[in-house]
C-alpha cells in the first residue's frame, strides 16, 4: 500500500509537471487573430486596415495643351492644365504580421484629385512596427489616373475644349503613424498616357480608424455624385 502510494505520487508529480510546461508553452503562442485595428505582433496575426488621408500636391504635373486645329483668327487654343493635383483618398488593405516586427500585405486606394478627377491604385505594402505601436508603412504599385486633354474629336467636338481621358502609371509612399494611427504620408507618382507623361510629388496627413471608414464611405458618395454631375453637364 504504502508503495502503491509513492507511485501514485511521483506519476501526479510527472503529470503535473507536463500539464505545466503544455500551458506555458501554449500560454507563449498566440491565436491566430484577424484584427480590424491594427497591432503588431503577437496581439495581431493579421490585420484589416482603413485609411483615410488629405493630399497637397507639391509638384503637380503642369502642361500646357495645345489645339491641333484653330480657330479663326485665333490661332491655336492653348490650356493649362495639372494632371497630378492636390487629391483625397480612401484606402482598404490587408496585412500578415511577421514575428521579427514587420508587416506585408496589399491594398486599394480610390480618391479624387483636385475634386474632380478619380485615381485608383493598388499597392503592396511593407511595415515596420516600432515602440509603443507606431510604424512606418512604406507601398508602391500601380496607378491609373484621369486627366484633363483637350476635347478635339467627335462625337463632342469642341476645339479648346477640355475632357477627360486616363494615363498609367505607379505611384509610391512612405507614411509614419503615431499608435492611434495618425500620422504624415509623403509620395511620388509618374503617369503616361494621351500623348504625354507626368510625375508628381506629393505630401499630407492620414489616420488610420474605424473614422477613416466613415470619412472614406463619405469621399466615396461625395466624389461620385460630383463626377455624376460634372458627366452630366458635359453631355
Amino acid at each position: 500500500m504504502h508503495r502503491a502510494y509513492r507511485f501514485g505520487g511521483i506519476g501526479g508529480f510527472v503529470v503535473s509537471l507536463v500539464l505545466a510546461a503544455f500551458n506555458s508553452a501554449t500560454a507563449q503562442q498566440p491565436t491566430d487573430t484577424l484584427c480590424f485595428s491594427p497591432q503588431p505582433f503577437p496581439k495581431c496575426h493579421r490585420f484589416v486596415f482603413f485609411d483615410a488621408q488629405l493630399m497637397a500636391g507639391l509638384y503637380r504635373a503642369p502642361h500646357t495643351l495645345v489645339s491641333r486645329g484653330t480657330t479663326p483668327g485665333n490661332g491655336q487654343v492653348k490650356r493649362e492644365v495639372e494632371d497630378l493635383g492636390h487629391y483625397g483618398a480612401g484606402i482598404i488593405g490587408f496585412m500578415s504580421n511577421r514575428e521579427d516586427a514587420h508587416a506585408v500585405g496589399a491594398s486599394l486606394e480610390f480618391g479624387y484629385a483636385n475634386a474632380e478627377h478619380p485615381r485608383i491604385s493598388a499597392k503592396v505594402h511593407r511595415r515596420t512596427w516600432l515602440a509603443n505601436a507606431s510604424s512606418i508603412d512604406v507601398s508602391v504599385g500601380a496607378l491609373a489616373a484621369e486627366i484633363p486633354v483637350l476635347d478635339e474629336g467627335p462625337p463632342t467636338y469642341c476645339l479648346g475644349c477640355l475632357a477627360r481621358g486616363w494615363s498609367y502609371g505607379l505611384t509610391g509612399d512612405v507614411a509614419v503613424a503615431e499608435r492611434h494611427g495618425v500620422g504624415l504620408v509623403a509620395g511620388a507618382d509618374i503617369i503616361a498616357g494621351n500623348d504625354r507623361t507626368s510625375v508628381g510629388l506629393h505630401a499630407g496627413a492620414r489616420t488610420e480608424s474605424w473614422t477613416a471608414v466613415a470619412a472614406t464611405a463619405l469621399a466615396g458618395l461625395l466624389g461620385l455624385a460630383a463626377y455624376a454631375l460634372v458627366a452630366h453637364s458635359l453631355d
